[in-house]
């Protein structure tokens, strides 16, 4: 099996938000679309959050199964930029232009709702 098997970049085709998975569309591969893939967390107990229809994501598939495997994240490209510009800051934006940002420098908290 190739390295280009076993890690491949594509874009979100569809969402269960249930299991916490996501089928992936890659480009390269003819539009091929994935089997439901798990996505990676953190910390499953404290964080959840699926990736957006069409959003670039980075995933892994196992060596011996072409077809398992999982979504490790999404990436900062030319369409999804980088949000802020400090090691400070953490920002969570949200398609329909809600934002939440803090700064732990300062301790400043911002929330904007749509």
């Amino acid at each position: 099996m190739n390295i280009e098997d076993i890690i491949r970049i594509g874009n979100v085709d569809s969402i269960n938000p249930e299991n916490g998975t996501v089928r992936v569309r890659f480009p390269d591969r003819d539009n091929k679309v994935s089997k439901e893939l798990k996505v990676i967390y953190s910390k499953t107990h404290k964080e959840y959050h699926i990736p957006d229809i069409n959003e670039i994501v980075l995933c892994v598939f196992l060596p011996n199964q072409t077809e398992e495997g999982f979504v490790l994240g999404s990436f900062y490209n030319e369409v999804d930029t980088v949000p802020a510009n400090s090691s400070d800051i953490k920002v969570w934006q949200f398609s329909d232009g809600g934002k939440i940002e803090y700064n732990k420098g300062n301790g400043e908290l911002n929330i904007t709702a749509v």
